[in-house]
This record gives structure tokens, sequence and C-alpha cells, in this order.
């Protein structure tokens, strides 16, 4: 008899990342085919006033045989039959698909994976760090402790690639160089391990070139700490501004955070760069108000 095995808490994660995927590419499979059907009825209604088009221009050429006055009738009653049907299912899956857009779940985990690289390396000392985009319901064992998972429930996002912001694509590198988002971390651990406190969490980030969306918000959070099964489970969200792609070769970033004193440029909002790059080449009528600089820099979701 083959020796019973027990399976990690990295096993579980590890499956808890198979199943998110899996589910992931369901919910692109839906959506592409939620689009296709938006197409199949305007396709419909291209087909149907071609129709029409055709008869009409035979008609005007003299050729009365091209259709009766009954077939004629007909075209034009199923050209706006379809015309109907395309607008109106146009306007609604335009909708859904929207929907289906912002809740569509990630299929990877490279902004979890980053932030998780960075706390492995010295945040706190004895802890496994595990990075996941599924949903892990399971506790480690205690023999496992302490555990420290950072999960992301969003895709990824890679600020600085959008046209509107020249000035910092600039200064960031090559494109996709900076992750952007929110992560999830929770940390799983005995009374006598040390917690998951915000502010500790904010100045290891920080010191390792991660730029956070509002730094301060670390400084006075607090962790959601619960007890289970003799343990302790702390959850802290954090929101990241920047932090380097592991996929692109270190030369290729450029660490914002730690040029900002030397460059003055850097200091400035994302949408401030932006105007400053472009202020030779636009009329400043043209640039993007100041007000929303949440237009400029993706992927950080409150």
């Amino acid at each position: 008899m083959a020796p019973k095995t027990t399976k990690t808490f990295a096993d579980i994660v590890a499956e808890a990342d198979l199943k998110a995927i899996e589910k992931a590419r369901k919910a692109r499979a839906d959506l592409e085919e939620l689009k296709e059907r938006i197409g199949e009825y305007a396709e419909l209604h291209d087909e149907a006033a071609a129709r029409v088009n055709w008869l009409r221009a035979q008609f005007q050429r003299g050729n009365a045989n091209a259709a009766t006055a009954e077939e004629f009738a007909l075209a034009l009653a199923a050209e706006e039959r379809a015309k109907y049907l395309a607008h109106a299912h146009t306007d609604q899956e335009d909708k859904r698909v929207r929907n289906a857009e912002r809740a569509l779940p990630p299929a990877e985990k490279k902004l979890a994976s980053a932030v998780a690289a960075v706390l492995a390396d010295g945040f706190l000392k004895g802890v496994t760090v595990l990075s996941t985009l599924g949903k892990v319901d399971t506790i480690p064992a205690e023999s496992e402790l302490p555990v420290l998972v950072v999960s992301q429930d969003k895709p990824t996002s890679t600020p600085f690639n959008d046209s509107r912001s020249q000035g910092w694509a600039a200064l960031a590198g090559v494109s996709g160089a900076h992750l952007s988002g929110d992560v999830t971390l929770t940390l799983y651990r005995l009374p006598a391990h040390k917690d998951l406190y915000p502010p500790r969490v904010g100045k290891h980030l920080s010191s390792n070139g991660v730029q956070l969306l509002d730094p301060s918000n670390l400084e006075h959070a607090h962790t959601m700490t619960i007890e289970r099964d003799g343990m302790e489970v702390d959850t802290l969200r954090v929101s990241v501004r920047s932090i380097a792609n592991p996929d692109v070769a270190p030369e290729d970033v450029k660490p914002l955070g730690k040029r900002a004193a030397v460059d003055p440029e850097l200091n400035m909002s994302a949408t401030e760069a932006w105007m400053r790059s472009t202020a030779r080449r636009h009329d400043p009528r043209d640039y993007p108000s100041t007000d929303h600089p949440g237009s400029v820099v993706a992927g950080t979701t409150r």
C-alpha cells in the first residue's frame, strides 16, 4: 500500500492558482462569445442594408426586373428590422461587455509575486511567503507557521504605458517595466509571532523601491486580526503605485523612488510630468485636467 501523502499549505495554494486560472480562462471565453454575438447582429444589419442599397441602385438604372414591389418592400422591412435588433443588442450587450470586462478575474499573479519577492527578503524572520491569484480557504498547519500569503483579485496593471503619460513613461524605462494594483497580505501566525504591523510593511516596501499609492495610509492603518483554530490571522490591503516587473531586465527598470532626490521631475504627479513632456508639442488647451490624475496613473483601484 502506497504511503499516504499530506499536502503542504504551499501545495494547497498552488492548486488554488490552477483553479483560478481555469476560472479566468472561462470568463474570458464567455466575454469573447458575448462580443461575437454583438458582431453577428451588426453583420445581419449590414447585409440587409447592402441588399436595399443594391436594389435602389438597380432601380435608378432603370432595371425594373431587379425585384418586384413586394420583394423590395420585404427587403426594406428586413433592413429596418435588422437595424433595430442590432441597435438594441449593441446597447444591451455593450453594457454587459463593460461589466464583464470590469469583473474579469486575473489569469496571472505578476503583481502578487513581485510584492511577495520583496517581502520574502528580510521582512519577517522565519516567515514563509507565498503568492496566489486564487481563493484559499484552508489554513496552514501549526508546524508551517508563520506563513504570509500575498494575493491579488484583479489583473495586474502596467502604469506609464498610456499615451497620455509620456512624461512618466520616459522616466520609467521600457514598456511594462513597472507593475501596479492592489494586493492583500494575509499572515497566519501564532500569538508569539510578530504581527502584520502596517507601518512596518510600508517601510519595508518603500525602502526596497516599491512606490505605494498613498504611503500615509499604512502609517495610520489598522490590521484586521481574527483568531482561528488557535492561530491569529492578520489581513492588510496594500495599494501599489509602482513596483519593478521581475520579468524585465533590471537594467531596463529605472527605480523611480530612489531617483526622486536627484531628479526633481520625479516629484511631480503623473499628470504634471505628462504636461511638461508635451509642452513644446501641444497646445496647452489640450492638456488633461489636473483634477483627474487617475486618468493618467493606471491600475490602482480603491
